[in-house]
């Protein structure tokens, strides 16, 4: 990779890839396309040639929106603090429990300013409960609620905009914890453009509209968990809050997510507050402030960390609601048929929205091959080691291109992965909101609520007929193959068996693991110390969350199960002690690691210093684990595979 780098720019791998692509294109339209005389292998050929047409231009979209990505610094500013705004913060609430809200209340009331009396903090609560009301007063900050649900979150915003001042509103979701750097590396972008501003003509002015800095997560994602790929691949969000949105500022099309964003009041009041007539309130507001001529800035640096959901129906629930909002927003807003957009906008945001119509693409790329090797069809007329000679360099090129626009983040393969896992789920809310069948009320996904299941057969089930069916489709051609010499579906083979890995996984990833709440820590190191009566035992924690830790000791402890035991955490010059019972341990590259639950007491025990344990827990860099080379893929899923056979033996031990 660091030849690639080294030997190409970014343009000439822009080249490469176009080159191959549209080589690959234009073959696909001369020589491949099955004879009109048959109209089921005729119609299913052009429908083949018209997704890959489709998603070949959307990547070379993004690609030039990739090439052009620019990061923007921290300004520098006079370091007077009178130039620092008062600040309102938003912290949305409807159903969270008590201690997730705590745990992001304590993270705002953390954060660093020049006069913290101008940082004003709101729990806005659109759930009414008195448990809330008084979680809020007990940590001293304000609390706002109202008598109906209107607007949902939007309107909920909408309510606490109405009753406040400042010029710069943040909005955090319930469960997303601000680092204490978070305002001192944001604000200053505001400040810096008002002080640019400063004595230039309206006209002339560049007004920020909003800043969005990335949704980050201290849980690991479903995806990393499931397919037993922690430290392989990034969070399956990363990709688009480090890399997209950051691209996106060029062309002024940031995506507002909702979270961990910084909005001008005046940008707010110029579009009539949060829009409350879509069920993805934060992208409509983002267009409409964009619209009116706002700037929007997207920076990489994560500043604020949430929960990633726990459960599968949690997963499945959001990305309908973000699926099904975005398309509501066609329906919403004017976006490509006004003048108030630049070409690069519109650009922009179709690539934005035609992202959910990829289940579609998914569907279709398992199916096809699935009816032509039953029917005994080809829908690409040509012998495998053509299509074989056209589409690998094809292939290459293109993840050759995704990896160096990505920082290695994403791959073509884990993209197919992730399509494939969720499209059996979004296909039908998609196609309804599409032809005007809008979901008119959403559930709130759960955060930091256990769920019991982690295997359920309704989600199971559309992946064990398709590979069924993909199995059946590949041994008919087989069977034609090895008793009749007929070859004529080695390319459907070869597409089938490619697809049947896909939801072989799918499977495995459905079907789950067991819960485990450890979060990394960045490598920093953390010294922890066992006390033991008049002995000590020093070691150094490898991995740790609110509830339990991970310990590599410089010798081997004597510790009996299931006892409480104290450990000393030292970090910054603080020192906690912990109340901790061990649980398990293993070993791992030839060292042995501890696991220890931190027990329910310690909340008592730590008093004044429990806002420091959740500093240490969540008050630090989360780095983005970069995939490994594609290549590794195959060997990655074979041991995803073989870990979830043996996780599924436990749970039955």
């Amino acid at each position: 990779m660091k030849k690639n780098k080294k030997w190409f720019s970014l343009s000439s791998v822009y080249q490469i890839a176009l080159f191959f692509s549209s080589l690959y294109i234009l073959w696909r339209v001369l020589f491949t396309i099955p004879s009109v005389s048959q109209p089921l292998t005729f119609a299913l050929g052009i429908l083949l040639l018209g997704i890959e047409l489709v998603g070949l231009i959307e990547f070379m979209v993004n690609f030039k929106i990739m090439s052009n990505k620019k990061n923007y610094p921290l300004p520098s500013i006079p370091e007077d603090p009178a130039l620092f705004p008062d600040v309102d913060v938003f912290i949305a609430t409807y159903n969270e429990d008590e201690r997730l809200l705590y745990k992001t209340i304590s993270g705002c009331k953390r954060m660093l300013y020049p006069d913290k009396s101008k940082v004003h903090i709101y729990l806005c609560d659109d759930g009414r409960r008195v448990t809330a009301k008084e979680l809020a007063e007990s940590m001293g900050i304000g609390y706002f609620t109202r008598d109906n649900n209107e607007g949902a979150k939007a309107g909920n915003l909408n309510n606490a905009l109405r009753q406040t001042s400042s010029p710069i509103i943040v909005t955090f979701d319930a469960d997303m914890i601000p680092h204490s750097s978070f305002l001192m590396k944001t604000v200053p972008y505001f400040i810096d453009a008002k002080l640019r501003n400063e004595g230039k003509d309206k006209s002339e002015q560049i007004p920020l509209g909003f800043l969005q800095t990335p949704q980050t997560f201290y849980n690991w994602d479903l995806f990393q968990y499931h397919l037993y790929a922690e430290q392989d691949v990034a969070n399956e969000q990363d990709y688009f809050y480090r890399e997209i949105e950051v691209a996106k500022t060029n062309s002024n099309s940031v995506i507002y997510g909702g979270s961990n964003t910084l909005i001008s009041r005046e940008a707010l009041d110029s579009v009539g507050g949060f829009y409350t007539k879509a069920i993805t309130e934060d992208f409509a507001t983002g267009l409409l402030i964009e619209r009116n001529g706002f700037v929007s800035l997207a920076i990489s640096e994560p500043l604020a960390s949430g929960l990633a959901p726990e459960d599968l129906p949690s997963l499945i629930q959001q990305r309908i609601r973000w699926g099904r909002g975005v398309v509501n927003v066609l329906y919403q807003i004017n976006l490509f048929f006004t003048s108030r957009f630049s070409f690069a906008q519109k650009i922009n945001y179709w690539t934005s929205i035609q992202y959910w119509f990829s289940p579609f693409s998914r569907f279709f790329y398992i199916l096809i091959p699935i009816i032509s090797g039953l029917l005994d069809i080809s829908v690409v007329r040509t012998p495998l080691w053509v299509a074989l000679l056209f589409w690998i360099p094809m292939y290459m090129a293109d993840s050759w291109a995704i990896r160096r626009l990505s920082s290695n983040i994403r791959t073509s393969l884990w993209t197919n992965l992730y399509e494939t896992i969720m499209f059996p789920f979004l296909i039908g809310p998609i196609f309804l909101e599409f032809i005007g069948i809008s979901l008119k009320k959403f559930k709130v996904t759960k955060k930091g609520i256990e769920s019991a299941e982690h295997f359920q057969w309704k989600y199971i089930l559309p992946f064990i007929v398709l590979f069924l069916l993909t199995l059946w489709s590949g041994g008919h051609i087989l069977h034609a193959m090895l008793h009749h010499k007929i070859y004529g579906g080695s390319i459907t083979l070869f597409w089938l068996s490619y697809n049947a890995i896909l939801l072989l996984v799918a499977i495995f990833f459905f079907i789950g693991r067991r819960k485990g709440s450890v979060v990394s820590l960045q490598k920093a190191a953390v010294l922890g110390i066992l006390k033991q009566n008049d002995s000590v035992v020093e070691g150094a924690i490898a991995g740790l969350s609110e509830s339990e830790l991970e310990i590599i000791f410089d010798k081997e402890p004597t510790i009996k199960a299931e006892e409480k035991e104290y450990l000393e955490v030292i970090y910054e010059g603080h020192s906690l002690l912990l109340p901790v019972r061990l649980t398990s341990s293993y070993k791992s590259q030839g060292l042995k690691i501890y696991r220890f639950h931190i027990l329910e007491s310690h909340q008592k025990e730590l008093q004044d210093n429990y806002d420091q344990f959740l500093k240490l827990v969540f008050d630090r860099h989360i780095p983005s684990n970069p995939s490994k080379s594609e290549h590794l893929f195959f060997p990655l899923m074979f041991r995803h595979i073989q870990k979830s056979m043996k996780n599924q033996k436990i749970d039955k031990s």
